[in-house]
């Protein structure tokens, strides 16, 4: 057989991304993911394979899960993830956090009466927020003579088991005895604080909080927990609520007071950055690593600059590309597979699917499915795009949701669309890849234990190659035995998809690009 990669340039070539979706064994917790006829059938008739999508291999400190923002970055860049998180772990170890350009910034920032507040995440999961970072920040600014350092604090669920927040807030609670210029003064779920959704009206509630203390006043974080777990609200949708004692005022944002948000990660708190940033023009805002606000925003651990993404190849090679979301997914597939670059647009398109908060979560999974291949297959028929990008959040949202139930209908439903998805490329003469982002599905329930596992896994994950040309023809690769992916080597890592799907269309592959193509 010719390889395909000497035929002419494929148009369209898709990459559908998965994210949530890994590879393990078979069993009771997850034997929903081989009730999938069509991805059976792929795995008989074209290229498979698995991918490492965690830890050191793609560029993460070892042992460590990714999640859906790093996944996209580690493809769209072809290249291993710039880990922030480990950048500055390192610098606290080796006691340089607070060297550089930026932290002399932010030291003249402040006056002898300057008020800072801390706003992010709470968390032991680190894959967002870290706090050592937190600690380390307070330290630095009572350091430097800061004598008002407000803690407003965004609670997990998500990452973290619902109700884990109230440990964290004590553990917390006790680092701060030893740091009496510090204290914790609003507590807020991140279904509020960090939506990704566009859902401005719970962001404005996060705000309100923040700056005019609008919400439930309790006069300790201890009584607040109780009364909310009591009324069955936890971590995730925690209400807003102000933490002051009787005999004094609410503490806000006040006009020229310094706000840091230290979220290593950009992508869950990006929205709510923005908005302070369109809101409080007086402001110093200050992020922790680069979100991509506005250049009057200090960043205090900036991100080096790297090379062309895949995007960014189509873009400067005039070629025709389109991205496909959700709206919870977009973020992922529009900045972070461009490595957070925002300021090309020549010839890309972006199409969002808006999530509804009317509607049963398992109906608005579905309907947000079944609208992705719809504007799939009319982008397909168009006969405009070289490259189309879709992301599927769809199970990892519902595995984070723990709306688990339904996790067999959410997958049978994908399994189904996606069939006609990859039909209508190979009527056009196109090719696809489907690839998982980071695993979390697959292992929802520790078969050691049987236990419901809360946080995505370091799980390798499903690699598929079709196209007319493809069929039948293994590249080399091992082949999955009655289309079993979890008894398969790694190929490679998702560093190594850019490259790839460059190779497969004859484009050069950037330097910048340390992953290999695997064919």
């Amino acid at each position: 057989m010719i390889s395909p990669k000497k035929n002419m340039r494929p148009k369209p070539v898709a990459l559908i991304m998965l994210e949530g979706w890994g590879v393990t064994q078979i069993n009771e917790g997850n034997k929903f993911l081989r009730d999938t006829p069509y991805f059976n059938y792929l795995a008989e008739h074209y290229p498979v394979g698995v991918l490492e999508a965690a830890g050191e291999k793609i560029g993460l400190p070892a042992g460590t899960v990714s999640n859906g923002e790093i996944g996209h970055a580690v493809i769209g860049s072809g290249s291993l993830f710039f880990d922030a998180h480990r950048v500055i772990d390192q610098a606290i170890s080796e006691n340089l956090f607070s060297n550089g350009l930026a932290f002399n910034n932010l030291q003249a920032m402040i006056k002898p009466d300057s008020a800072c507040h801390l706003v992010g995440l709470i968390s032991n999961s680190e894959t967002e927020a870290s706090l050592k970072h937190l600690e380390s920040l307070i330290v630095w600014l009572e350091a430097s003579g800061v004598k008002k350092i407000y803690l407003h604090c965004i609670l997990d669920g998500r990452e973290t088991k619902n109700n884990y927040g109230q440990k964290l807030i004590k553990n917390l609670e006790t680092f701060l005895t030893k740091h009496q210029s510090a204290r914790i003064v609003s507590l807020i779920g991140r279904l509020y604080g960090m939506d990704e959704k566009n859902n401005i009206s719970r962001t404005k509630k996060a705000f309100a909080l923040f700056t005019k203390a609008e919400g439930n006043t309790f006069t300790s974080a201890k009584e607040a927990f109780s009364q909310s777990y009591d009324k069955k609200i936890y971590d995730e949708e925690f209400s807003p609520t102000v933490i002051r004692s009787e005999s004094e005022n609410p503490v806000v944002i006040a006009k020229d007071d310094i706000i840091i948000f230290y979220n290593h990660a950009r992508s869950g708190i990006c929205q709510l950055a923005n908005y302070f940033t369109k809101h409080l023009a007086n402001n110093k805002i200050v992020t922790l690593t680069d979100y991509g606000l506005n250049e009057e925003s200090l960043i205090l651990f900036p991100k080096p600059e790297l090379g062309a993404t895949l995007g960014k190849v189509f873009s400067t090679s005039g070629l025709k590309q389109l991205r496909i979301s959700e709206s919870a997914g977009l973020p992922n597939v529009v900045v972070a597979f461009d490595n957070y670059e925002t300021n090309f647009s020549e010839g890309l398109d972006k199409k969002i699917i808006p999530a509804s908060a009317d509607i049963p979560l398992v109906d608005n999974i579905l309907e947000t499915i079944k609208k992705t291949r719809q504007l799939f297959v009319e982008a397909i028929q168009q006969s405009v795009y070289d490259f189309i990008a879709v992301t599927l959040p769809q199970i990892d949202i519902m595995a984070h949701n723990q709306a688990r139930v339904d996790l067999p209908l959410v997958v049978k439903s994908l399994d189904d669309n996606i069939k006609l998805m990859v039909e209508a490329i190979e009527a056009s003469a196109g090719l696809v890849i489907i690839v998982g982002t980071h695993g979390f599905a697959e292992q929802i329930i520790d078969p050691a234990t049987g236990l419901e596992v809360f946080s995505h896994s370091s799980n390798l994950v499903p690699l598929y190659l079709i196209g007319k040309g493809f069929e039948g023809y293994n590249l080399g690769w091992p082949e999955a035995v009655g289309g079993d992916l979890s008894m398969l080597k790694p190929l490679g890592s998702l560093a190594d998809i850019a490259p790839t799907i460059l190779s497969l269309i004859n484009l050069p592959i950037p330097k910048s690009m340390t992953g290999h193509s695997l064919i």
